[in-house]
């Protein structure tokens, strides 16, 4: 489990630090192009779900600090992060785009899709744009079937945590625009 702190502070914050009440705390990283803070805490699996309060310190550059509660949700089922193709359904020979948010820096993406010959893809962070916004343009074989296809994505953040989700592409007949 990975709940998110997704926080809006003032602009001239320069450091925000979220305390979950299960005895984590988390930096939380400045997303520049949304203008939020924003991290996610890996707890452990017996944490019940629910909703739980989260204290959140934001410091500014004058040494002022602005406490605010926030409410966050532990869910077994939820995502950890963000991803989406940029289209559900493409061709067979097709390209298929697929965009990871990792929510905060991350040292390693990579998707995986044995029956569309997608082994461990490495997933490469925008040369422009958010840092936390990774992805690849990857091409289905020609000879690949109509159907759904479970493709695999593994996130590792800076602490080395290893996240996990899978994402469903839909290859339909057609020739590729």
């Amino acid at each position: 489990m990975a709940p998110v702190v997704n926080v809006e502070a003032p602009q001239d914050t320069h450091k925000v630090t979220a305390y979950f009440p299960f005895g984590v705390s988390k930096e939380l990283t400045l997303d520049e192009r949304r203008m939020r803070w924003r991290g996610r805490a890996v707890v452990d699996g017996r944490v019940p779900e629910g909703s739980y309060p989260v204290a959140v310190v934001m410091l500014n550059r004058d040494g002022g600090k602005v406490v605010r509660r926030e409410l966050v949700e532990v869910s077994h089922a939820g995502a950890p992060f963000e991803a989406s193709f940029a289209a559900d359904s493409v061709p067979a020979g097709g390209t298929a785009e697929l965009t990871v948010d990792t929510v905060e820096p991350a040292s390693q993406v990579k998707a995986h899709c044995a029956a569309l010959g997608w082994r461990n893809v490495t997933l490469g962070p925008p040369t422009q744009g958010s840092p936390l916004e990774w992805g690849v343009f990857q091409t289905v074989p020609t000879t690949t079937p109509p159907g759904a296809y479970v493709v695999s994505l593994t996130l590792v953040d800076k602490a080395g945590h290893s996240l996990s989700r899978d994402l469903v592409l839909h290859v339909v007949r057609g020739r590729p625009a």
